[in-house]
């Protein structure tokens, strides 16, 4: 059934993106900021290094880790933070666009699908009544699987974009406060 194999490939690609942005991605971005801000202000580099680099993998604790390491290097790193940033804001992004086709394509191949088990049901020159009540059901199914698909894509998109938008303002105001 092609509306199941989409519905897997959504569910997969919904759990990608969730355990990267609500779990992986994800740190206490005003205590992280306020110990980091302290550590600054008196002027203790290797410990705020130190800090960010306990809490890796976390995307503004790897951010703020290199741009103090370039600091500590003597370097002016713009570009390569500008270049660091505009890569969590794609991978933030990453796969809500795949998500949201997946609803569009939901619908209409169940549609498909349910079209082909009931032509298959009527084509016989002889209709029993079970069979045209087993391709019913089947078609029901089909259409089932890709309404539920589309609605399970559609709020994944739309919660798994708030994520997406936290984490990237995260990393905006990291970025406020290592340049002010």
């Amino acid at each position: 059934m092609p509306s199941l194999a989409l519905a897997a490939v959504a569910w997969l690609v919904a759990g990608l993106r969730t355990y990267e942005l609500a779990w992986r991605a994800v740190l206490d971005s005003s205590a992280f900021q306020a110990a980091l801000e302290a550590r600054l202000s008196s002027g203790q580099l290797p410990e705020a290094i130190a800090l960010c680099r306990a809490l890796a993998p976390a995307w503004p604790a790897d951010y703020a880790r290199a741009l103090l390491e370039a600091r500590a290097q003597g370097g002016e790193a713009e570009e390569t933070l500008d270049e660091l940033r505009e890569g969590y804001e794609f991978r933030a992004q990453k796969g809500l666009s795949v998500l949201l086709s997946l609803s569009r394509m939901a619908f209409p191949l169940a549609l498909g699908s349910a079209i082909v088990v009931l032509s298959g049901a009527f084509d016989a020159a002889s209709i029993d009544i079970q069979q045209a009540e087993r391709a019913l059901r089947a078609a029901f199914e089909c259409l089932l699987t890709g309404g539920l698909t589309v609605f399970f894509c559609r709020s994944a998109f739309a919660l798994l974009g708030q994520k997406a938008a936290s984490r990237v303002r995260e990393i905006r105001a990291l970025d406020r406060l290592l340049h002010a």
